[in-house]
């Protein structure tokens, strides 16, 4: 997960690990990055605006390089920034306030999972 607010983190921390998914987090891009690289990811929840010089676009990118469905979270899902994430072959894209357990249910299917 690469999420930069801890409130919110926290949050989709507890709904994921709670029998969904082993979560690894990160704060920022970069780190998000260097942790596709290191390690094997099932899938990755990404906001789009978060803290450094990338989005979660650069996230998204680097997963799809992989293989590695992403979600992505934003509360400035405009129609550009969509386009670009679909372009970059995300599973789902949610608006932020987010509905968690469609979240919940999307992860769940990103990683083979029935809902």
């Amino acid at each position: 997960m690469v999420e930069d607010d801890l409130d919110t983190r926290s949050v989709l921390d507890a709904l994921l690990s709670n029998g969904v998914v082993s979560v690894v987090i990160a704060g920022d891009a970069d780190t998000a990055v260097a942790i596709l690289a290191a390690r094997i990811i099932d899938c990755v929840v990404t906001d789009h605006y978060l803290e450094g010089d990338h989005t979660g676009l650069v996230v998204a990118q680097a997963a799809a390089a992989r293989r590695i469905p992403v979600v992505v979270l934003s509360g400035f899902l405009t129609p550009l920034v969509r386009l670009e994430y679909d372009s970059a072959g995300v599973v789902a894209q949610f608006a932020k306030p987010v509905d968690l357990s469609a979240l919940r249910d999307a992860v769940r299917r990103a990683v083979g999972l029935s809902p």
